[in-house]
């Protein structure tokens, strides 16, 4: 049987695994907390002969994510054209 290592837990963020043991083609899924996001979309991995595959397990975390409160859009009265109809 091939076992992968515990996927380690990102920071901020969790990793919730099925079953037990991670055996090969079990999955772990990847959740960042409130206001944080996994910058590459990676949500879900799977155990394979070679671990994890080409995912490096350390780097992996998730990362505050950008929130926009304000758009202010300036634009000179010059550059605004009004059309009749």
């Amino acid at each position: 049987m091939v076992y992968c290592q515990p996927f380690p837990w990102p920071k901020n963020g969790q990793v919730t695994c099925s079953g037990g043991e991670v055996l090969y083609g079990h999955t772990c899924d990847i959740t960042c907390n409130a206001g944080y996001e996994l910058p590459n979309d990676l949500t879900i991995v799977t155990c394979m002969q070679s671990g994890y595959g080409s995912v490096d397990t350390g780097s992996i975390s998730c990362q505050r994510r950008f929130k926009l409160n304000y758009l202010h859009v300036y634009l000179p009265l010059y550059q605004l054209s009004f059309c009749k109809t």
